[in-house]
């Protein structure tokens, strides 16, 4: 088996892949070892819960696990981040400094993020692309995929925008008011 790649994870992406309880499976399956700047990583706060109500989550059990790894940007690191900030959120600024400088691919679905010159230069990976690679490798069923992406429309208030790429085949697995409690 080869050894996983790392990937920066910026909040965005972060949150929807919490909400869908997989995880260690989606970077399993795509054999990415996901990292974060841990000002990326305190951006992270909420997901709603089954009553609509925000609740406080944690990445400690994946840091733990190693399946989750933060740093500290450095001085060139920071010194690009904080050239962004104007335009950009702290944690979407702090994940483009750390990819483009270490020549890593970026998982961000943040439209201004993907749009900046730095980011541009980046491989750029979505949370729609991250769940549909997991599901043709996994094959975990039309239901399970279709619970999954309840939960991140749910969980975590995102769906791809109609001009995703993968946008149909998003919603070719959604069901009518499904709910991820079904």
């Amino acid at each position: 088996m080869e050894e996983p790649q790392p990937i920066v994870v910026d909040a965005c992406v972060a949150i929807n892949l919490r909400a869908s309880e997989r995880w260690s499976d989606v970077f399993r399956a795509g054999g990415w070892s996901p990292l974060m700047p841990s000002i990326a990583l305190g951006e992270v706060l909420y997901l709603f819960d089954d009553d609509g109500e925000r609740t406080r989550v944690s990445f400690t059990e994946f840091v733990k696990a190693g399946e989750l790894h933060s740093c500290e940007l450095g001085a060139d690191q920071l010194e690009l981040m904080l050239s962004m900030a104007a335009k950009l959120g702290a944690g979407e600024a702090a994940a483009i400094a750390l990819a483009h400088s270490r020549g890593l691919p970026l998982a961000t679905d943040d439209r201004a993020a993907r749009r900046h010159p730095l980011a541009k230069a980046c491989r750029q990976i979505t949370t729609p692309e991250l769940i549909q690679a997991w599901a043709d490798r996994a094959r975990p069923g039309p239901e399970t995929i279709g619970r999954v992406l309840a939960m991140i429309e749910t969980r975590a208030s995102y769906r791809p925008r109609r001009d995703h790429p993968n946008a149909a085949w998003w919603e070719g697995f959604r069901a009518p008011r499904m709910s991820y409690l079904d």
